[in-house]
């Protein structure tokens, strides 16, 4: 009896945590947002000199912030870490898409988030009205992350990394009405190029823990809707 009493509690503190990490992951704010967009700055006519420059400074301090970033993860993840992140990444990315063309979120669970897969399940809904959508991955032209940061959430040294990965791709969509007649001009024998960004997290202290997506469709850095503002 006493040992049934010790593994229920054990079960019950494991059950626990988990509810607590799903907690804290749902709370946790999208803090690797500085995306410098992939053309460069276009600045409004009249932008100050200085406002240029702080912009510059600003892209270049992430940069190098970015870099010492993941130098600190390779030294607690060990030298492969980010081959391996890239190749998960690349997994997250093609699921996604594929869950929304499919509805098939099983093989998503271990890579995205809840709040992340609930958005992809009413976006297919909005998108579907007795369609049938079918996506295909082309040609993967360049993956690189645009911005790492970590952040100390409630307890000291144990610390939330996040990576913003800019996707460019060349991919195609078709659409099919229930007859499976083409809908659009969509084609998978004319695919597009495409610019994606995603968002990855993990918990750096629980060696247990994995990558997973936890913002899809993250925005370039906004340009400067008033240079006066910035003067």
């Amino acid at each position: 009896m006493a040992e049934l009493q010790a593994k229920q509690l054990k079960l019950a503190e494991k059950a626990g945590r988990m509810k607590q990490n799903i907690g804290v992951i749902a709370a946790i704010p999208v803090f690797a947002n500085h995306i410098p967009p992939k053309a460069g700055r276009e600045f409004p006519e009249g932008t100050p000199l200085r406002t240029r420059w702080d912009y510059f400074k600003t892209d270049k301090m992430n940069d190098a912030h970015s870099l010492y970033t993941r130098y600190l993860w390779r030294r607690i993840l060990g030298p492969t870490w980010y081959a391996k992140f890239e190749e998960r990444a690349l997994i997250a990315y093609k699921t996604t898409n594929v869950a929304l063309t499919t509805g098939n979120y099983d093989k998503l669970q271990p890579l995205a988030t809840s709040a992340v897969i609930d958005a992809i399940k009413s976006e297919r809904t909005r998108k579907l009205r007795g369609l049938r959508l079918s996506w295909k991955l082309h040609k993967v032209i360049a993956r690189e992350v645009v911005c790492a940061r970590q952040q100390e959430i409630k307890k000291a040294n144990e610390h939330v990394a996040q990576m913003a990965v800019r996707f460019i791709t060349e991919q195609s969509l078709e659409i099919h009405d229930a007859n499976g007649r083409k809908v659009g001009a969509g084609s998978h024998d004319s695919p597009e190029k495409i610019t994606e960004y995603y968002v990855f997290q993990r918990d750096m202290w629980r060696p247990e823990d994995d990558w997973k997506v936890v913002k899809r469709g993250a925005k370039e850095t906004d340009l400067i809707a008033n240079p006066e503002d910035m003067a």
